[in-house]
C-alpha cells in the first residue's frame, strides 16, 4: 500500500480541525465550513493523484500562480 501524499495529509488535516472544532466550539461556523470544504477536496484530488499522473494540473497550478505573483 502507497503511503499518503501531501494532499490527503493536509485533508485530513482539515477534517481533523473541523471535528475538533465542533466537538469544542473553537471556530466561527464560517472557519468550519472553510475547514470542511478544502478537507474534501484535498482529500479528493489526493484519492485522483493516487491512481492517476496529475503532473499537468501541479504544471498548471504552477503557471497560474507565476501569473498571478507576476514572477
Amino acid at each position: 500500500m502507497k503511503k499518503f501524499n501531501s494532499y490527503q495529509a493536509f485533508g485530513l488535516l482539515f477534517s481533523v480541525i473541523y471535528l475538533i472544532s465542533i466537538r469544542f466550539g473553537l471556530l466561527p461556523a464560517i472557519v468550519e465550513g472553510f475547514c470542511v470544504g478544502i478537507g474534501i477536496v484535498l482529500l479528493l484530488i489526493g484519492l485522483v493523484a493516487y491512481k492517476y499522473d496529475i503532473s499537468k494540473f501541479r504544471n498548471c497550478k504552477k503557471n497560474f500562480l507565476k501569473k498571478c505573483l507576476g514572477k
